[in-house]
């Protein structure tokens, strides 16, 4: 990880990290520690950190003295701002329900050359989308192109030197969801996910860093910001895309990396299977317009990377009690989240018979919830 912003960070250093988050989640018992050195380091400073009696489990040695991370809270002032008429705005995985809701806002907001990008042949949603906008002024093109392949990427940006109005805006969605432990990667379900959501946005990058544009937006997931048990190579990818937006920045160019929460009405994440076990990890759905909304706030607001979901810590330590052991969620954490005060507090109020009672209880509705099975059926 990065912390001297004068440095080029690394989005494949970054993935790793986002990996070792899940490994961390899923093997608690590994009690895994990152160790970030920066340029040249001190070999005692190393074994100084390795050799801790701390819950720290990621530090930057830097410049003699130690950095950690802390995930804070965020509110972006509301600008008011418009895309630039005369150029064209780019969605990769445009075919979807983000990218069509995504390209509906960018109409909403000066767009007037859309280009929507995607794999396979559009949907009928995409072309009653094209004629709704078309109707509207807005001139929509769909493409068909796969930006894990950088040959195919390469000829999509070279429509917008030959044909297309000179390209403007980049929004990276493209990506596919699959389910998997670290310990159960393969190389081929590693490949499913990287590809359309990575190597497609480092393909936009190479592509595209030679050309001055207002704004290139990737959608990231909130499961690389605090790790996402079950969907290892997910969250190892979206932690590229929040390592490139710093690499971007960095070099002088635009980048913004969203950690988006599921939208609840849009999307391959607004299903209630997924939905639901997103909502037991504590992370719950969010509309499109709300997501839209923080997306205008974010967008010229200068800065690399942040995160938009609705977050329960409470929820969310109940699956994985481990994580509360992290300082890294310090400064989002509830008083009543931070320890077992409350419940003692609830216990010595309670006469010895009803103690029993209620600390049976309390135990099967929590081992009932890391489970995912009724109470009744501890």
């Amino acid at each position: 990880m990065s912390i001297d912003q004068q440095r080029i960070c690394d989005p494949e250093q970054s993935a790793v990290i986002g990996l070792l988050k899940v490994a961390a989640l899923e093997h608690p018992e590994l009690q895994i520690r990152q160790i970030d050195i920066a340029g040249e380091f001190d070999s005692e400073s190393v074994v100084e950190v390795l050799l801790a009696e701390t819950q720290e489990d990621v530090i930057a040695i830097h410049q003699g003295g130690f950095l950690v991370p802390r995930l804070h809270r965020f509110m972006p002032q509301p600008r008011q701002f418009a895309f630039d008429a005369r150029k064209s705005v780019l969605i990769t995985g445009g075919f979807g329900g983000l990218g069509l809701r995504l390209g509906e806002w960018l109409a909403d907001n000066g767009c007037r050359h859309l280009v929507l990008a995607g794999r396979n042949t559009p949907p009928q949603a995409a072309l009653d989308l094209a004629g709704r906008l078309h109707a509207r002024g807005v001139t929509v093109r769909l493409e068909i192109a796969d930006v894990s392949c950088r040959e195919s990427v390469a000829a999509l940006i070279g429509r917008f030197r030959d044909d297309l109005p000179s390209l403007g805006s980049v929004f990276h969605l493209a990506g596919v969801l699959m389910d998997g432990t670290v310990t159960k990667l393969s190389a081929s379900s590693w490949a499913a996910v990287w590809g359309p959501k990575a190597a497609g946005a480092w393909n936009l990058h190479h592509e595209t860093k030679d050309l001055d544009l207002d704004h290139f937006v990737m959608f990231s997931s909130a499961g690389s910001m605090l790790g996402s048990a079950g969907q290892a190579a997910h969250a190892s990818a979206n932690a590229f895309l929040d390592g490139l937006a710093r690499h971007r920045k960095a070099l002088g160019l635009s980048g913004l990396s969203i950690n988006w929460g599921p939208w609840s009405d849009a999307g391959k994440a607004s299903t209630p299977g997924v939905l639901g076990r997103l909502e037991a990890q504590g992370i719950e759905g969010i509309k499109s317009q709300e997501a839209l909304n923080a997306l205008g706030s974010l967008i010229t607001g200068g800065i690399a990377n942040a995160g938009v979901f609705r977050f329960r810590l409470d929820q969310f330590a109940k699956l994985f009690p481990e994580s509360l052991r992290s300082p890294f969620l310090d400064e989002i954490r509830e008083p009543r989240v931070s320890g077992q005060g409350a419940l003692l507090e609830k216990i010595e109020t309670l006469s010895s018979v009803e103690r029993g009672a209620f600390i049976e209880k309390e135990l099967m509705e929590r081992v009932a919830e890391v489970l995912r099975i009724p109470p009744t059926s501890i």
